[in-house]
């Protein structure tokens, strides 16, 4: 065989092997990637499996504790409503009796604040207009002198707008 023959026979094999490797080496990395979506998949539906098997047992567990499920997070969040500051005048109620009437610009949080120094079981509220809150307010403990609400020692009870103010709002009309 010619030296020419022969180099070409060798560069040829080269080629070859390169080619061959590199089939063997896309054929590794796309059963990698094969191999690597399907244990990521298998991971997922063990995890999925797993919190599926957690959500039984909490629910077992609710059922005998409570009488009842657990509800779905989707019947949670298909129920929710838009979180929101509520400015309104509120009622603290004790025993069917209105007890308190007070103000705030978020009702809310100003009755997490009663609840440490008020004695009440339930509560109502009606939302108003921040330049109202004064007035409403004021109406409703003249309406109905609410024991928690403080008093003059004359039987009158401190609000924001004495009741002569109020009627001769209504007279000057």
């Amino acid at each position: 065989m010619s030296p020419e023959k022969r180099r070409a026979a060798i560069e040829k094999s080269v080629a070859a092997r390169r080619e061959n490797k590199a089939k063997r080496d896309a054929d590794r990395l796309a059963t990698k990637q094969v191999h690597g979506s399907l244990s990521e998949k298998v991971l997922a539906l063990t995890e999925e499996l797993s919190q599926l098997s957690q959500i039984k047992a909490l629910n077992s567990t609710s059922k005998s504790l409570s009488g009842d499920y657990l509800l779905t997070a989707e019947s949670i969040i298909k129920a929710s409503m838009p979180f929101r500051k509520i400015c309104g005048v509120y009622f603290l109620i004790s025993g069917g009796a209105i007890v308190y009437v007070g103000q705030s610009v978020d009702v809310l949080t100003r009755l997490g604040t009663h609840e440490n120094f008020r004695s009440f079981d339930s509560y109502a509220y009606i939302e108003v207009e921040k330049p109202h809150l004064d007035l409403v307010e004021s109406l409703y403990i003249h309406a109905f002198n609410p024991p928690l609400n403080g008093d003059f020692g004359n039987g009158c009870k401190q609000a924001p707008i004495s009741l002569k103010n109020i009627l001769a709002m209504v007279s000057d009309k």
